[in-house]
Parts: structure tokens; C-alpha cells; sequence
């Protein structure tokens, strides 16, 4: 297999072999063709997951390989995470390649401590580290513009991120336009990390807060928003990237599932989706997305290495998170449950 240089199988026996020490290697061998083949997303998926290795040394390694990545692609943020931890978590390990060609020759062989000063004097680097990013301090000015009219709607709804796992920024925005009839990224200091058109059919309005959920692992964010599950990219999806490649919003959008089996959609309108109050027994009522029946709406569970659930109508559907292939479905549950759990169970209530 490790010399197969064949994606389908390496994926196979990793899949397979993923809790046996020889999946290392496998890993590695992965990681590094698909990075060559244009898919650094699932390249970070291995990756994250060799970051949780027992062995120090493969953790630190596939630590800097992340480091590395993320400059690659402008997520400095996300880069200074993983050097802080080379410094700090691994900082006596000895940093030596997976395979040849995995480091520059300049990080091979040295200490995490080491590896981390390195990586922070990368040309890239030091002018994101050099710049000062606290909040302005002093007088506020504050200006208000009048509404032309007014309307019971309004135009961006936030979509809660509900847990994220992985070197990501925490402090991000993720909100759906109405207007636009789009999703919107951004930083904590408002700029825009990534956008994505939905297609017609997918325009909906609500007079409810929030227009749904979210969980990330790494840069893949797993969201249900209005009447859809959606999985985006945030990797390869930075500002100077959509402007160099013109990435269109298909290439944002990794996959999409209906959540609700009783809506009529038209590219001509917009669905209508009003707030439903659930009561629970454990705390406070909380409202989600109805349809036309009133049903709720099917929510997305986490998202884990192992796979995401999500619900629509009485039945739960566990899928690949980064593909969207289904791996297994159950029926019998009520509709509008809460759904959580991790690598090892799912808990619908």
C-alpha cells in the first residue's frame, strides 16, 4: 500500500487500520499525496489526527507539517497555534520528517523549541507577528443612518458555532444573508474568510434569531442552515486565493442534504420557515426552524473524525464529513431531537 501512490487505497487502509501503529506511515504517505494532488483539506483530516498520536515525536511532527501548511495558506492565526505548541507541549522532542521531503532540511532533526523559533522568523510570518492586533483604545465615535422602511425580517441571521476542534480561530462569525442569499465568514475583526451563494431554491426568510448551527474540525465547518445541511471549506478559501484562483462558491461548498421532506421549494420565492418552541425537561425551551406542517427541522449533530449525524424527519443519518456519503441510517426518532456525543457515541434526545 505505501507504494502504491494510489489515494483509494491508502484511504482504505487507514480507514481500516486507522488504531494500528502501521497507519503512520500510511498516514504520511497520504498526507503528502494528497497535498500534491490539490486536496489540503483532507491532507489537515490525517494530519490532525497524527497530532493525536501517543508517540511525541509523530505528534510534533505532524504539528510542524500543519504549521507549514497553514503559512502555505495564509492562516497565520492558525499557524502561531501550532507553533505555540511546539514550543510549549513538545518543545524537547526531537523534530525528524515522516518521510523524505516532509520538512524543509533546515527543521530536520531538531528540537520542537527549535523548529518553533524557525518557523516564527519564516518571511511570511513576521510581519503577522510584528503587527499589533489589540483593540484601539480612546474616544468612540458612533454614527447611526435611518431605515428607509421597515420590514418584520431581518437581513443576516447569525448561525451559532456550537464546539470546534483544531488549531481554529474561536472567535469567527458565521452568518447567513438573506439579502445575498449567502453564507458569510468572518474574523473577529470583520474581515471576510470566506463566502458562498446558495442556490436559489435555498432562499428562505424567518423571523426566528438564528438561522441554525454549527461545528468545525479544522477548517471544515458542518453546518445546518435553513432547511440544509451544509459542509464548507475554509482552507483554501482565503481573500487573496478567491481573488487569484476566482473560486466560485461550488468550490467553497463541500456537499449539501435536505433536512426537511415536506417542503415544496420554488427558484422563484423564498421558503417561509417560522420559529417552533421545543420544551425540555433538563432546561430551558429553545425554538428551532419549522416547516409548512410546523414540524421542526432536522438539526446536525457534531462532526468527529468518525462521522457526522444529522436528522431529517424520524431519521438519523450518519455521513462522511467531508464527502457527505452516507455510512449508515436509522429510523424511529421524534422530530426536533438534540443530538450530541463524540468519537464513540451519539446521544439523540
Amino acid at each position: 500500500v505505501l507504494t502504491s501512490q494510489s489515494l483509494s487505497r491508502l484511504g482504505q487502509f487507514v480507514e481500516h487500520f486507522g488504531s494500528h501503529k502501521t497507519h503512520i506511515d500510511a498516514r504520511a504517505e497520504l498526507v503528502d499525496l494528497l497535498l500534491k494532488r490539490g486536496e489540503p483539506l483532507l491532507a489537515e483530516r490525517h494530519l490532525l489526527q497524527l497530532q493525536q498520536a501517543e508517540d511525541p515525536s509523530t505528534a510534533a511532527r505532524a504539528t510542524t507539517r500543519l504549521a507549514s501548511l497553514f503559512i502555505e495558506f495564509e492562516k497565520y492565526e492558525e499557524a502561531v497555534t501550532c507553533i505555540d505548541q511546539l514550543a510549549d507541549r513538545w518543545g524537547d522532542v526531537m523534530v525528524s520528517p515522516l518521510q523524505e521531503g516532509w520538512l524543509e532540511p533546515s527543521l530536520e532533526g531538531i528540537s520542537g523549541a527549535e523548529v518553533a523559533a524557525a518557523l516564527r522568523q519564516h518571511p511570511a510570518m513576521r510581519p503577522w507577528l510584528e503587527t499589533d492586533r489589540s483593540w484601539y483604545e480612546g474616544k468612540c465615535e458612533i454614527a447611526r443612518q435611518n431605515r428607509r422602511s421597515l420590514t418584520p425580517f431581518a437581513r443576516t441571521f447569525p448561525i451559532e458555532l456550537n464546539d470546534a476542534e483544531g488549531p481554529v480561530p474561536r472567535f469567527q462569525s458565521l452568518v447567513y444573508d438573506q439579502y445575498q442569499n449567502s453564507l458569510i465568514l468572518r474574523d473577529a475583526m470583520g474581515r471576510i474568510l470566506a463566502s458562498a451563494r446558495l442556490e436559489d431554491e435555498e432562499k428562505f426568510v424567518t423571523a426566528a434569531s438564528a438561522a441554525g448551527n454549527s461545528w468545525a474540525l479544522g477548517h471544515l465547518i458542518v453546518m445546518n442552515v435553513g432547511f440544509r445541511a451544509i459542509a464548507i471549506d475554509t482552507l483554501g478559501s482565503s481573500n487573496h486565493q478567491l481573488e487569484a484562483a476566482n473560486q466560485k462558491p461550488e468550490q467553497v461548498i463541500l456537499w449539501r442534504s435536505d433536512l426537511s421532506s415536506n417542503l415544496i421549494l420554488s427558484p422563484q420565492r423564498s421558503t417561509q420557515l417560522m420559529p417552533k418552541k421545543i420544551n425540555r425537561g433538563w432546561g430551558p425551551a429553545r425554538y428551532v426552524l419549522s416547516d409548512t406542517s410546523r414540524r421542526p427541522i432536522g438539526l446536525v449533530g457534531p462532526v468527529t473524525q468518525s462521522g457526522l449525524v444529522y436528522q431529517k424527519a424520524g431519521e438519523l443519518t450518519c455521513v462522511d464529513p467531508y464527502t457527505g456519503k452516507p455510512m449508515w441510517v436509522r429510523d424511529g426518532f421524534e422530530h426536533g431531537a438534540d443530538i450530541f456525543g463524540d468519537e464513540s457515541f451519539t446521544f439523540v434526545v
